[in-house]
């Protein structure tokens, strides 16, 4: 077994002797509004149970099917984008802690990730491979890519890896010079191998990924105005292009010209929608522009009227254009934007209403979403919270919608609710004395530095109005409490 092998096996040990199992864990929902909450369910009752059940420490893969009880099904595949999600989580769980087990097993999927799933001929990331890491799909779908790229966005923002930069520019060149529809705007659905246009339809998932994604971790702690103009790139897109012109929603399925797929055109996304009112509202935020807030407000409101079930705190999955015929059901991410959503509604607007439908929807989160049995979050369960599809992993299912829930949630109501400090971990390698760290992953610019430890001692070269850290060489693990 090598040296990397060994560390993961290693870390994996710590985790669970030291960790402790969550599923234990009886905290009242009415602890909800408390930022430590999310935190304690992002480690102890997300992140453990699939240290545990699904992460080999021999191979540093995951599954990419399991059920409820974390039985693998239905082959043995690995997709790099969804591998990388995995890179998040762990990523995460090391901003939240400072322990570098967390970071070891992330270094150790980025090795196999950039060993295996980047293709080393043409550039981006294959599709699908074997447990071997030979490749099985070549194509690159914008889906797996634009995750792909997310995963290893927040491994650069807790770590600040140049080798990992590297590739995280390069891909995003790539795909604006060979995915990006110069003459009609917007993600292309599938390139082939070489790179070249394979099918140039437009779907609803590519241009929100990019903006939820990667782009939205990358701009604040590089204050590098590319990422940020891509992001009104992609909003302007979705306002001009892609919603229905009598009541506003996102609509899903395009041709090049943007044209309607009418197969798909009445169904209404609500997760998408979501995404996309908080999307506007993160923009908004960044740019002080008041139209993209407006445009927010115009989406919410009869989206909330429509989605939100009153009685029982869930969204629902989605529901007909022409009808509002509701489906009975939501989805774990879906869920997750939606609590996520209702705390930025409540920054923005100060309305506590917002914070009641958080109450409502973390407690169907906690209640009906999470697995109090064995661990994780269930797909799919029923608007009253009738379980319907209980597995773990499926091919657009990882940890990842569950870990940044517990982050962002952690963030949002300590900064905005609770006014309470948060502490998050960096472990980075300056490059000169002088360098820059700029630790607050939010839009938020009232968010500043209260007090900074580099290797547990006390460090002074920050400017906490500005937001950054002037860095001493040489490979440091800091630790910054922020405050808003």
């Amino acid at each position: 077994m090598d040296k990397v092998k060994l560390s993961h096996l290693v870390g994996v040990c710590v985790i669970l002797l030291f960790g402790g199992c969550g599923r234990e864990r009886d905290a009242s929902n009415s602890d909800v509004k408390e930022g430590d909450f999310w935190k304690s369910q992002a480690l102890n009752e997300i992140i453990i149970p699939w240290t545990e059940y699904a992460y080999d420490a021999d191979t540093g893969s995951f599954p990419s099917y399991m059920d409820r009880e974390w039985q693998p099904f239905q082959g043995d595949s690995q997709f790099p984008g969804m591998v990388s999600r995995h890179i998040f989580s762990y990523s995460t769980a090391y901003l939240l802690t400072g322990e570098d087990r967390y970071l070891e097993i992330a270094e150790g999927i980025v090795d196999d990730l950039l060993e295996n799933g980047w293709d080393s001929e043409y550039g981006l990331w294959f599709n699908e491979l074997d447990m071997q890491g030979e490749p099985v799909d070549s194509q690159k779908d914008m889906f797996m890519q634009l995750y792909a790229v997310t995963g290893l966005s927040m491994y650069y923002v807790v770590t600040r890896d140049k080798r990992v930069l590297n590739n995280l520019e390069k891909s995003i060149e790539l795909l604006n010079r060979h995915a990006w529809d110069a003459e009609n705007g917007g993600y292309v659905n599938i390139l082939a191998r070489d790179l070249m246009v394979e099918d140039d339809t437009k779907k609803a998932t590519p241009q929100l990924a990019s903006l939820s994604g990667y782009l939205a971790y990358l701009y604040p702690v590089t204050q590098s105005t590319r990422y940020l103009d891509e992001q009104v790139r992609g909003i302007e897109l979705m306002l001009d292009k892609m919603r229905a012109p009598e009541q506003g929603w996102l609509l899903e399925s395009f041709d090049r010209q943007w044209q309607l797929n009418g197969e798909r055109s009445n169904r209404i996304n609500v997760g998408h929608n979501l995404e996309l009112v908080w999307l506007l509202l993160r923009v908004h935020l960044l740019t002080g522009k008041d139209r993209y807030r407006e445009r927010a407000m115009e989406l919410y409101t009869p989206l909330y009227e429509v989605a939100f079930n009153r009685e029982t705190g869930a969204w629902h999955h989605s529901f007909l254009r022409d009808s509002n015929k509701k489906r009975a059901s939501t989805s774990w991410w879906i869920q997750a934007y939606g609590n996520m959503l209702e705390l930025y509604m409540y920054r923005i607007t100060g309305d506590r209403n917002h914070l009641q439908n958080f109450q409502k929807g973390a407690d169907f989160w906690n209640d009906h979403i999470m697995d109090k049995e064995f661990g994780g979050a269930f797909l799919k369960v029923g608007v009253e919270g009738r379980l319907v599809e209980g597995n773990k992993a499926v091919r657009s299912k990882t940890s990842y919608h569950s870990m940044e829930h517990g982050l962002l949630n952690y963030l949002y109501l300590n900064f905005w609710v609770a006014e309470q400090p948060v502490t998050l971990y960096f472990k980075v390698d300056g490059p000169t004395k002088g360098g820059r760290l700029y630790p607050n992953i939010t839009e938020d610019s009232e968010v500043y530095i209260n007090s900074v430890r580099i290797d547990g001692e006390i460090w002074d070269q920050f400017n906490a109005e500005e937001g950054f850290i002037t860095l001493p060489p040489g490979n440091k693990k800091i630790e910054v409490e922020l405050m808003r």
